[in-house]
């Protein structure tokens, strides 16, 4: 249902400030003892972790980031820092929203935030259906305002109204790529759809398509279920407890082996390198996490997620990999993830590793199909 703008611009914003403040308040950081890292799970839906799907789900702690980089929270001194610290270890998986601009400063104008305002994002990475939440700094009626002022998109504006809470749109869905219209908020120049969720703070949705949009909103509201109840993040919430997620990957899916391991230069499987190749037995999916006891070194903790409780039936399998060599760089796997240990609970095996650059290794092993490879999917182990 489309709400004309001049009726529901100036209803939209109590509405959507009211709507995080009901069934959950999560925006506020008041959810009982949960962290940001579950909070920002909560907002998520709990099917954009598809058993078997290719989509990847991307969680950043950009708060976290900058106070363990010595930047208070004040929104210029991060723009003043984010030259200097940009490319340290601090900063291992930029933010989806804003893509490689982050500095750009056009986002206030169109949106009512840019990075420096950013406090953490969860985001499914699955196109055309990609989902971006931001927890923010900027005020609801700050961003509601950008959007109505923008003298780029403002004339397209409408409100779409749902059950959950109403929405900005600035198109249909599926509308073309308008290379005039390209922005740092917007790449490609899709117009795209908008929430703005929260009380004090702006809690903001975003995504191409309508029905992601809908999904995400009904999740928010409580009326429908979320990640943090999901069989790949349910678990991982729990054995993380009591430590400070600042990053984190998930691959709803296992690793199976990079065609190259096994197919031979004919184009024909070679069983003798698939023999040759360490495999692990079937499992269902991938988190890499990043996280800290508050301060000091980072850890990272690598989780393949079973079905039951078949964790440590992959022990052994699992310290063979490690000693086993990268077929990219000859390199041992225990030597790109320093100081791994195994161990299993459950529905989870876990690798446990430090080191500067360990948690980008990890993600890309993960991409480049090297991680913990399995020879097959564990849905019905």
């Amino acid at each position: 249902m489309k709400i004309p703008l001049a009726i529901a611009a100036g209803a939209l914003a109590a509405s959507t400030m009211a709507t995080a403040a009901g069934a959950r308040d999560f925006v506020t950081t008041t959810v009982g003892d949960t962290t940001p890292f579950a909070r920002m799970l909560q907002l998520m839906p709990e099917d954009a972790a598809v058993l078997g799907g290719s989509m990847t789900i991307q969680y950043t702690d950009i708060e976290a980031l900058w106070r363990r980089a010595g930047v208070d929270g004040d929104a210029d001194d991060r723009l003043a820092a984010f030259h200097d610290i940009a490319w340290i270890d601090t900063f291992p998986q930029p933010p989806i929203m804003f893509g490689n601009r982050l500095p750009e400063q056009d986002p206030l104008s169109e949106v009512g935030f840019a990075f420096q305002h950013l406090l953490q994002e969860i985001a499914v990475v699955d196109p055309p259906s990609n989902i971006v939440v931001v927890a923010t700094s900027a005020s609801p009626s700050d961003v509601v305002g950008a959007l109505e002022s923008d003298p780029v998109w403002s004339a397209d504006l409408t409100t779409i109204g749902t059950e959950s809470s109403p929405y900005f749109a600035w198109g249909e869905d599926g509308a073309s790529v308008d290379a005039a219209r390209i922005s740092t908020f917007r790449p490609l120049g899709q117009p795209g759809f908008l929430a703005v969720l929260g009380d004090q703070s702006a809690t903001v949705v975003h995504t191409n398509q309508t029905e992601p949009m809908e999904r995400a909103l009904a999740t928010a509201n409580g009326a429908a279920p979320s990640l943090m109840e999901s069989w790949l993040f349910e678990p991982v919430v729990a054995a993380v407890a009591g430590r400070e997620v600042l990053y984190a990957m998930a691959f709803p899916a296992p690793t199976l082996p990079d065609p190259a391991a096994v197919i031979a230069a004919d184009g024909s499987l070679a069983p003798q390198l698939l023999d040759a190749a360490t495999l692990l037995l079937p499992y269902l999916g991938i988190v890499i996490v990043g996280s800290t006891d508050g301060g000091g070194e980072v850890q990272v903790d690598i989780f393949a997620v079973h079905a039951d409780d078949h964790a440590a039936d992959n022990v052994a399998s699992a310290e063979a990999w490690l000693e086993s060599e990268s077929q990219r760089t000859g390199t041992p796997f225990s030597e790109l993830l320093p100081g791994a240990q195994v161990s299993a609970d459950g529905s989870l095996l876990r690798i446990t590793a430090s080191g500067q650059d360990t948690y980008r290794r990890a993600v890309a092993m993960a991409y480049t199909r090297e991680l913990l490879p399995t020879g097959g999917t564990g849905a019905t182990s």
